[in-house]
């Protein structure tokens, strides 16, 4: 079950160094789908979780912008504070995301266990 990374951009300090410019994609995306869009990336399946808190690294206010966490609906895996960006900055997000969310009607599928552990494996095996 191979996953593709969304959002894991290079300004985040979880982030992918050689990932996409978050800077680039600020009020870039479709506000008619923003909500929906945030939405379904809260709805998606935890797959991994710390105790630890992340801040705005747009906002000089050091806002609280969710927990450390990974999210995934199986096909697509994010940094859980993606969905903050996008409600609060309307972050552009890739279109083949956005259409996979729109095929599933904007709500993320349930995903077993077993989907999570191949997940898991995965994303540990190399």
């Amino acid at each position: 079950m191979a996953t593709e990374n969304l959002g894991f951009f290079k300004e985040f300090p979880h982030g992918d160094v050689e990932g996409p410019s978050l800077l680039e994609c600020v009020a870039k995306g479709d506000v008619r789908i923003q909500a929906l869009i945030a939405d379904y990336l809260e709805g998606g399946a935890m797959l991994a979780v710390t105790a630890q808190r992340v801040l705005d690294v747009l906002s000089d206010e050091r806002r609280d912008a969710g927990p450390l966490a990974i999210m995934t609906d199986g096909v697509w895996m994010w940094p859980a504070d993606l969905a903050y960006y996008v409600r609060r900055y309307n972050i552009a997000l890739p279109e083949d995301f956005i259409s996979h969310a729109r095929s599933l009607n904007w709500v993320a599928p349930d995903l077993s266990p077993a989907d999570l552990l191949a997940i898991e494996e995965e994303m540990f095996s190399g």
